[in-house]
């Protein structure tokens, strides 16, 4: 493994300056000039390598957030809390990507992204079973609703009275 880079061997604030200026689109000679400007010796070629790097890296995260959004996109439209809590989920997967590939030179290999993926698809296809399992769950229930309400009409119940029946038996939700 190589030396660290002499950017970011550089305070803080000025490693914040050198981002900034990268993120706005400045040149190699302007970060150089910034740099210098606040009492730091650094070559134009590092400059140029870390700016390749941070490009890199920029590219990468750009891509994570359009797949990130996508993914999340489609498990909110999913009903219940656990469409939420995957989406949610997703978010702080990709956010941890996006760390290790900021990190010390961390790359992340493709059986990790290969298993990311398997581990957001088994979740997925685990959410749409429990919100099938939860909408057969409620039109059984309405049904059995119905039962009760048409039984108690039969036996002379007030519909005040099967009303709040029907309700008892759908829950406070139904």
């Amino acid at each position: 493994m190589g030396r660290k880079s002499t950017l970011k061997t550089l305070p803080k604030e000025i490693r914040r300056a050198v981002d900034e200026a990268l993120r706005e689109g400045k040149t190699i000679d302007d970060i150089v000039g910034l740099i210098r400007q606040n009492g730091q010796a650094v070559s134009r070629s590092a400059v140029g390598r870390y700016a390749k790097v941070a490009n890199e890296q920029m590219a990468r995260y750009k891509e994570a957030q359009e797949i990130a959004k996508v993914w999340v996109t489609k498990l909110e439209k999913e009903e219940g809390d656990v469409g939420r809590l995957l989406a949610e989920m997703l978010r702080v997967v990709v956010f941890d990507i996006i760390a290790a590939v900021n990190g010390e030179g961390k790359t992340i290999k493709p059986h990790e992204v290969m298993a990311l993926a398997k581990a957001m698809r088994d979740l997925s296809t685990a959410d749409k079973t429990l919100v099938d399992k939860l909408s057969a769950i409620k039109k059984n229930l309405a049904l059995a609703a119905d039962d009760v309400a048409i039984k108690a009409r039969k036996e002379g119940l007030s519909e005040e009275t099967v009303k709040e029946i029907r309700e008892r038996v759908l829950g406070a939700g139904g």
